[in-house]
């Protein structure tokens, strides 16, 4: 509707599921240094599909947030929100000990390059091989399951996620 320029701060929101429509897109929660809001804010939002940038890391230059990953876990299982393996290599911002406890709970996951040009495209391979490492199948990684069957994963997702509305 309108963009207001509210300064410099730690966290910016853009509220764009006012503006969606049921079956309509895909929209990624991202953390940012509000973690805990953004996470829980995000992971009950019936129109986030997906969770990125966990815990927040940049190697090298910002540590991991701490995280309840149990917590965090159970709820995007429990709202059907999947979780992103962010294969960007200064990110990779969440660890394979991690990804099995997922598994174990029964989350679903994503694979993103975080790409910002084509030609960062190949980090997938580096996600495959993070998926791999926390003994993930498959099945439990959505995107990696051809177009047809992701396309099938989002439509049962976003019904699941528009009956609890």
């Amino acid at each position: 509707k309108h963009i207001e320029p509210l300064g410099l701060g730690d966290r910016v929101c853009v509220d764009t599921c006012t503006a969606m429509v049921q079956g309509e897109g895909m929209l990624v929660g991202n953390s940012s240094q509000a973690l805990f809001l953004i996470h829980s804010e995000s992971v009950e939002n019936p129109f986030v599909n997906i969770i990125g940038h966990v815990s927040g890391r940049m190697i090298g230059s910002r540590e991991a947030y701490p995280i309840d990953y149990d917590q965090l876990f159970k709820k995007a299982v429990e709202t059907h929100t999947w979780i992103e393996i962010n294969a960007q290599p200064s990110r990779q911002d969440i660890s394979w000990d991690h990804l099995r406890r997922g598994k174990e709970l029964g989350v679903k996951f994503v694979i993103s390059t975080d790409s910002h040009s084509k030609d960062t495209l190949w980090y997938r391979e580096l996600g495959v091989a993070i998926a791999r490492r926390g003994w993930l199948e498959k099945s439990e990684v959505i995107n990696c399951l051809g177009k047809a069957r992701f396309l099938q994963e989002l439509d049962q997702q976003r019904a699941r996620k528009m009956k609890e509305l």
